[in-house]
């Protein structure tokens, strides 16, 4: 698949949303399934085709994404006057940020340092992309953060970054109540995504300090637990006993459990679950490999349970990746 590559840039005299329709963006009435309060703009820009949902107060910008890619494409990333970083829960997600590397995967959260040009994004096409984020402004960071402490911008940028790889859960439920609100007026509205802003910032603040200063793992445990990581890496289209795991760690089976989430923010379960999906994303969107033979080989005997998994950490059933895959060779040909 060819890559396509973009470029876009907001003049410092611009709000954001004078830019979206300075790039093409139309402003549309909100369809169904996003929320009624905010403005809606829809995209058809080659390769991109979709919706966009904003609401901007002077503290915070909480936006939805909900847009089919129908090309690679690379994206360079650009300033917004006054917000500091991004944070978004990434429902459905196939791509990479290629400097500095980290990968896009669906139900995972994923921040940018929106002071930080040099930002590059791969993103799939073949693939939709959905996404809830909230933009933090540096109004809001001073009066809850820096007003109370003598934490710097860098080392609250830092807080964010840290916190990422184990806030998924509390903050896919944040995202999941702003993507289903229905108001009733314009005022509880504003409540509603005020406390919805505060709350993910709460989350990601209170979650930072809690692991980072209170699920202290032993340097030879950390060795240990990562042994355990990479066997189920390498072995994802085995059968897992995790019994056998435990002798790898040398350690019982409690504490393996306990020490194993601790350090990973989820079960070993949920850990090769992940994992297993995550590669069968990547086996449905580059070959045409049939649906029940990716599920063999990451592990699945039974295609109804690998879908239902699939569902359940990618965001979409495996056939919705292979239609799309489908449809993007025919229009390239």
């Amino acid at each position: 698949m060819r890559k396509h590559f973009m470029h876009y840039t907001i003049d410092e005299n611009q709000s954001i949303q004078e830019a979206f329709v300075s790039m093409g963006l139309k402003r549309v009435e909100t369809p169904p399934n996003l929320p009624k309060y905010g403005t809606t703009y829809y995209m058809d820009i080659y390769p991109f085709k979709g919706y966009y949902w904003i609401y901007e107060t002077d503290d915070f910008i909480i936006d939805i994404e909900d847009i089919q890619i129908l090309e690679d494409v690379i994206l360079d990333s650009f300033k917004i006057e006054d917000v500091v970083i991004m944070s978004a829960f990434l429902k459905s997600a196939n791509g990479e940020c290629l400097y500095p590397y980290e990968q896009m995967n669906s139900n995972s959260v994923f921040v940018t340092d929106m002071g930080n040009v040099d930002y590059r994004f791969l993103v799939h096409g073949g693939f939709p992309f959905v996404s809830v984020g909230v933009k933090f402004k540096r109004k809001m960071l001073e009066t809850y953060i820096n007003k109370h402490t003598d934490y710097s911008m860098e080392s609250i940028k830092n807080m964010f970054h840290y916190s990422r790889g184990f806030i998924s859960n509390k903050i896919g439920k944040i995202a999941d109540e702003i993507l289903n609100y229905s108001p009733s007026s314009h005022l509880g509205s504003d409540l509603f995504l005020e406390a919805k802003a505060k709350e993910w910032l709460s989350v990601t603040i209170n979650e930072y300090f809690a692991d980072k200063y209170y699920n202290k793992i032993s340097k030879s445990d950390e060795s240990a637990l990562q042994n355990v990581a990479n066997y189920i890496n390498d072995h994802l289209s085995s059968n897992i006993p995790q019994d056998f795991l435990t002798k790898i760690a040398m350690m019982s089976p409690t504490k393996l459990k306990t020490a194993f989430k601790s350090k990973y923010h989820m079960s070993i379960t949920e850990y090769t679950q992940r994992k297993r999906m995550n590669t069968a994303e990547h086996i449905l969107s580059t070959t045409n490999l049939e649906i029940n033979k990716v599920a063999k080989t990451v592990g699945y005997n039974s295609q109804s349970r690998f879908t239902t998994l699939f569902k359940k950490y990618i965001g979409v059933y495996p056939s919705e990746i292979r239609k799309l895959k489908k449809q993007n060779t025919e229009e390239e040909k």
